[in-house]
């Protein structure tokens, strides 16, 4: 569990770096960048923890 975690933290660290995702991920919303928000607004809550 926790190496799904690391693995979706690392990724999603990745993706913010390259820009893919932030103010423009609303232009182009696919299924794909929806289930990854909701991932990582799931993992910032888990943070809360």
């Amino acid at each position: 569990m926790n190496k799904v975690v690391n693995a979706s933290r690392a990724g999603l660290k990745n993706m913010r770096g390259n820009g893919k995702f932030g103010l423009g991920s609303d232009m182009h919303y696919t299924p794909t960048t929806q289930l990854l928000d909701i991932r990582r607004t799931v993992i910032s809550i888990s943070r809360f923890f």
